[in-house]
């Protein structure tokens, strides 16, 4: 789990409130400013660099120079998105949405290394296949992690931790939140139900307890798949 305040620690938290006291913003608006407009321009660069290569005839030193200039500041550009998502989440806490938008960055940096390995051994025409490569990777890796049980676990924890959240956020759990992620959380929420304190253990219980009343019959061996079978399993309890 990302931790803004093990990274920086109290000491500029302190400094990044006093920032956005003084910009007049909230601390949300403060993480998401400018966010997806670094994103796009991370991803600029990489078309920009593939247009480039199609229609520049000499590519010598220069232009290589040049290319991995630019990979190198959107590199930094990329690690400002990194940096404000990771603020975002220590502050309120885990989504899905948030999640595969750190998917996205890491993604990006991933293509920004293969970009600049082929830039830097003049090789453009081989960064397409490993761009999907990794893509594909990438899918496969986020789906094993299951991205709904960790939020859910990382939502818990953050919840009864001790540690301090930065100035100026809070700490809050959205349970009816947690239960609507699906099969996929609720193995992680049964888990960590019992670290919770009341009330919001009972509330969790009720909403838990409703999700079972609810839940349709299995529909035969044509719609099985492991999470539901394990979640079957559990709210038969």
């Amino acid at each position: 789990m990302i931790s803004w305040g093990s990274a920086v620690g109290g000491a500029a938290d302190s400094q990044i409130w006093a920032t956005i006291v003084a910009a007049g913003v909230t601390y949300s608006a403060y993480a998401r400013r400018g966010f997806f407009e670094l994103v796009a321009v991370a991803s600029l660069v990489g078309g920009l660099l593939f247009f480039a290569d199609l229609v520049v005839r000499s590519k010598g030193r220069a232009y290589r120079a040049a290319a991995l200039m630019l990979i190198a500041l959107t590199a930094v550009v990329l690690a400002s998105a990194a940096l404000r998502m990771d603020l975002y989440q220590h502050a309120y806490g885990w989504t899905e949405l948030r999640f595969y938008a750190c998917v996205g960055i890491a993604y990006l940096g991933v293509a920004l290394a293969i970009l600049a390995s082929a830039l830097a051994r003049s090789r453009m025409e081989i960064a397409l296949q490993r761009l999907v490569l990794a893509g594909l990777i990438a899918a496969v890796g986020t789906n094993a992690i299951g991205p709904a049980g960790l939020v859910a676990r990382a939502n818990i924890e953050r919840f009864t931790s001790p540690e301090p959240v930065a100035e100026g956020a809070y700490r809050d759990i959205d349970l009816a939140y947690l239960v609507s992620l699906g099969d996929g959380a609720i193995p992680a929420i049964f888990e960590l139900l019992p670290t919770l304190p009341d009330p919001e253990r009972t509330k969790l219980d009720d909403l838990l307890r409703s999700v079972a009343r609810r839940r349709p019959a299995s529909g035969g061996w044509q719609s099985w798949n492991l999470d539901r079978a394990r979640v079957d399993a559990l709210l038969a309890r």
